[in-house]
């Protein structure tokens, strides 16, 4: 490790990553989980009702994906970025932590602006229903294209690990069997990406984190 290397603190960023793990697994804990109702504008009032929580969870998810980023940044940068596959892994990483800004601004805010333009103009509801499909087909491709960005990344960057001793090896061994079981489950369509799916792949990856961020804040890696 190098001079410029040792002098990046990654305490602060360890406890950030382990924070934010925490939190967003009760955020995802929160997470409405329907909506109900057999028509679109029972779907509609529900959705409005429910506006606040929504967007609380939601909201919390985006800001999360942005310190988990930076946490990141942060141990890919005290790894080595002359590394390839710490390089790669930031590369993955930087595109899966983009792309899944759309899930949560799209099911926390433009679903509930959908709905409450439904409950004020209900001459619109059918049109408005056809387009909240068509998004919603689009933001599932997404979510998927990010859950796979981020588990590759979680994989490049444990086979980095996996190369150390002690227990940034055994950090390593658990992120290449978690970053690769992921990275096979999700396009072959054994893991979905419902609610819960989601729920299991993120308690998955803050598992990792977890690990991570403790090594981070003992300055192990």
């Amino acid at each position: 490790m190098n001079a410029l290397q040792d002098r990046i603190d990654t305490r602060i960023p360890g406890i950030a990553l382990v924070a934010s793990a925490i939190l967003a697994v009760a955020a995802m804990a929160h997470h409405p989980t329907g909506s109900g109702g057999g028509d679109f504008a029972t779907f509609a009032r529900n959705i409005d009702r429910g506006a606040a929580v929504n967007q609380t969870v939601h909201g919390t998810m985006i800001v999360l994906v942005a310190v988990l980023t930076w946490t990141l940044l942060a141990f890919a940068a005290r790894r080595g970025l002359h590394r390839p596959l710490v390089m790669a892994g930031l590369v993955a990483w930087a595109i899966g932590a983009v792309v899944m800004i759309i899930p949560p601004a799209f099911n926390g805010f433009v679903i509930v602006e959908i709905a409450r333009r439904a409950l004020a103009s209900p001459e619109t509801a059918d049109t408005l229903r056809v387009t909240l499909q068509t998004l919603s087909s689009g933001v599932g491709v997404i979510v998927m294209i990010g859950a796979i960005g981020m588990s590759v990344a979680v994989f490049l960057w444990s086979a980095d690990l996996a190369r150390d001793t002690g227990p940034a090896r055994w950090t390593g061994v658990l992120g290449l069997v978690a970053g690769a079981g992921l990275v096979i489950a999700l396009p072959t369509g054994i893991g979905r990406l419902d609610l819960t799916g989601m729920t299991l792949v993120l308690g998955v990856w803050a598992v990792w984190f977890l690990a991570v961020g403790t090594l981070m804040i003992l300055r192990r890696v």
